[in-house]
Parts: structure tokens; sequence; C-alpha cells
């Protein structure tokens, strides 16, 4: 199973996906145009890779977890309409993780035919 610390790492993505996916619960986020949020941005680049490293790995975490869990999604009291748009979204969000995951390796073979031709 998954370990823990990845749950830390995308705690705030987590936390939208159970509320969303809550049992006997048809919750709906919605964006606040008036919202405000605070940030600390990174001094030196090592800074801004590590944040970086945290955000990816926390993106990751959280598009397994709710591939995982996209069941909830059933349990929920949501229309079929959304229910299947959820879907809808969970097969895209599949289909982007599985692109993602082979990415880096789809542009080394890319580099090393280029090169070699």
């Amino acid at each position: 199973m998954i370990s823990n610390i990845g749950y830390y790492l995308a705690e705030d993505r987590i936390l939208c996906f159970e509320i969303v996916a809550k049992k006997k619960a048809n919750w709906v986020l919605k964006f606040v145009k008036s919202a405000v949020g605070e940030t600390d941005c990174p001094d030196t680049i090592p800074e801004f890779i590590a944040q970086r490293r945290r955000w990816l790995n926390g993106s990751f975490f959280a598009a397994v977890y709710s591939l995982i869990h996209v069941a909830q999604i059933w349990r929920s009291d949501h229309s079929l309409l959304r229910k299947l748009a959820l879907m809808l979204e969970f097969a895209y969000n599949a289909l982007n993780l599985l692109f993602s995951w082979f990415s880096l390796a789809n542009f080394y073979i890319f580099f090393v035919i280029l090169t070699r031709a």
C-alpha cells in the first residue's frame, strides 16, 4: 500500500476529493474569485527544486489516491449525470497519469532516435 508520507504531501487535494466523494452527500467545490491566498516563494534554486519535487510528488500521490478510491463516488448522493461526468474525469486523469509516468522515457527514446538518424 502507498505510504502515509505521500498523504501529507497531498493533503489539500485528498481533502477536496474526500469532500466530493463523501458517502451520502452531494457536496460541490466552487471557485471563489475573492479568495486570497498567501505563499512563501523559494529564495534559491535548490529550494525551488525541492518545492517542485514536493509538488510533483504530492500531485502524483493525489492522482493515485483518487484512482484507487474512485468507487467512493458511487456511494455519494450526486446525480447520475454528475457521477458519470466524474467518471469521465477520472478516466482522463488515469490516461494523464499513464502518459506522465512514461513521458521521460518517451523523451529519451525520441532523443536517441533523433541523434542516431
